[in-house]
């Protein structure tokens, strides 16, 4: 009997495709063997013993800390434990927050420098930083998500440097 992998698509990053493979995670994850467990106690490396179609196993914390699976390309096993695959969710989450930060808000420059040591940016009006270092800020105390960090593959780099480049653009303008 052939495997499944096939049948299930790279996840898209939408809310409804990362819950739908959070319920079928449990089922697909009985088809698979376990290659590797990362110190951190959250990411999984599985391997399917029919097409060796790797998958990495996460928790979505903001989906209820639902674990699930995605299908990931090629990696040695060792090179995954030093960097893995960045989770769907991780990807999804970072981009809606940040575009809602970046295109909700009003950033207006003032003729007063950025307080950053070595900085030349002009400050955004009532704030002592110019928006990049302000940013940076909210994201220390996290009232913004970090950048995500690991390794991204093409399916996802696409889409995740087409809007870093947006935000970039937003950011120094």
């Amino acid at each position: 009997m052939g495997c499944e992998c096939n049948n299930f698509d790279v996840i898209e990053l939408q809310r409804n495709d990362i819950s739908k493979r959070i319920k079928e995670t449990k089922t697909l994850k009985k088809k698979l063997k376990l290659l590797a467990k990362h110190p951190n106690g959250e990411d999984q490396l599985y391997e399917c013993d029919k097409c060796e179609q790797l998958w990495q196993g996460s928790y979505a914390w903001n989906f209820g800390n639902g674990e699930y699976l995605f299908k990931v390309p090629k990696v040695d096993t060792e090179k995954w434990h030093v960097e893995q695959f960045v989770a769907p969710d991780e990807i999804l989450i970072y981009l809606a927050i940040m575009d809602r930060f970046l295109t909700e808000n009003r950033f207006e420059v003032s003729e007063e420098f950025c307080k950053k040591d070595h900085c030349i940016n002009k400050a955004v009006k009532g704030l002592n930083f110019c928006l990049k270092h302000h940013i940076k800020s909210l994201q220390n105390i996290g009232t913004l998500p970090q950048t995500p960090s690991g390794k991204l593959f093409e399916t996802y780099e696409k889409i995740f440097k087409k809007y870093q480049a947006i935000f970039e653009q937003i950011i120094m303008s």
